[in-house]
């Protein structure tokens, strides 16, 4: 990794690209938005090769997705929706499921469905960016909070996997479970 922790220029970089974005105003959301999802990407990723992860893997794109559900998911309920959906991810992730085996039980649909979800959400949450003035400011705080949330949730859930493979599920107990 070279910078000691993976991730540690995201939130930055989040921040630089939101404002720039946010400052465009409405416009601004067709690139922010695309921009910020494969910004957090990249940081799941980075988190899933620190931990020695396979990331060309469908599944683990598929975990990848799982946690940005986390951190986007509104309420309780759906965040507890996400984050079972991450526990079946990494499942299958850990089982080394091809990707036949995972089209099979529709994976393929889940992750149109969690990025679809993910759209919505964040363009509900970024609506305050399209005032012109404005939208600097709440485009590059919301992309840096947004960035940071995704990182923490990204190291929980990658730390808490590692940790169960490898020690058993004695080593994680249940107050100790990864949340976002």
């Amino acid at each position: 990794m070279g910078r000691g922790h993976p991730t540690a220029g995201e939130g930055t970089l989040a921040l630089a690209e939101g404002t720039a974005a946010g400052a465009a105003g409405l416009p601004g959301m067709a690139v922010d938005i695309p921009a910020l999802v494969a910004l957090a990407l990249r940081a799941v990723n980075e988190y899933a090769t620190y931990y020695g992860y396979d990331v060309s893997l469908a599944s683990e794109r598929y975990v990848a997705m799982t946690v940005l559900a986390v951190v986007t998911g509104g309420d309780t309920v759906a965040k507890q929706a996400a984050m079972t959906e991450v526990a079946k991810a990494t499942v299958m992730a850990a089982q080394k499921k091809s990707w036949d085996e995972l089209q099979r039980v529709a994976v393929v649909r889940l992750i149109q469905k969690l990025a679809e979800q993910l759209g919505i959400r964040l363009t509900k949450a970024k609506l305050a960016q399209a005032l012109p003035v404005f939208g600097g400011l709440v485009g590059g705080g919301f992309n840096a909070w947004y960035v940071s949330k995704v990182c923490f949730a990204a190291r929980m859930v990658y730390r808490e996997r590692f940790l169960r493979e490898r020690y058993g599920e004695s080593v994680v107990p249940h107050y100790g479970r990864a949340r976002a």
